[in-house]
């Protein structure tokens, strides 16, 4: 259950109780309900893959990084795993061809069936690692800007400490 209800979320019209009275009673008794069965308050993770942040506008980022990102994000579900069968003499011989055809096709197929359940757990650690990266990103873009943020504040402080 949401506890984060807008205040408007009920209106009353009533002399004795408001509300907002109301609301704030709600909110203790969800809060004390969670306490009390131990809930777990961590938030819930976003599903899927974490897209690719925006290449920022102008200067002062890697391009090599947004390029390899890039590059990751568009293949790292890419896996291929088909059976490429090359020719063989044996297959062409009379009789035995069309047998040992068969038998190597079938033993491709059972080696393949093999290695794609080991791909589709690769597919799901790289979906994993993808985001991790695209979140590391953007965190570091926020950490630039807010750096910047802070830089400018400090030069701002200094020129202002230095005309008095």
């Amino acid at each position: 259950m949401d506890t984060d209800l807008p205040d408007d979320f009920i209106q009353l019209v009533d002399s004795e109780l408001s509300s907002d009275a109301l609301m704030a009673r709600i909110r203790a008794q969800l809060a004390q309900r969670k306490a009390a069965q131990g809930a777990d308050l961590r938030p819930l993770p976003q599903f899927g893959v974490a897209g690719m942040p925006d290449e920022p506008a102008g200067g002062g980022h890697d391009p090599t990084l947004y390029h390899h990102l890039r590059l990751a994000n568009e293949r790292f579900n890419e896996m291929p795993s088909e059976a490429l069968l090359a020719s063989s003499p044996a297959t062409r011989m009379p009789v035995i061809g069309r047998w040992w055809a068969t038998i190597r096709r079938h033993a491709h197929d059972l080696a393949l069936f093999y290695v794609n359940r080991g791909l589709q757990h690769q597919l799901g650690v790289n979906r994993n690692i993808i985001s991790v990266l695209n979140l590391l990103v953007r965190q570091n873009e926020a950490q630039h800007a807010e750096i910047d943020a802070l830089r400018q504040q400090l030069s701002q402080a200094r020129q202002d400490n230095g005309a008095r």
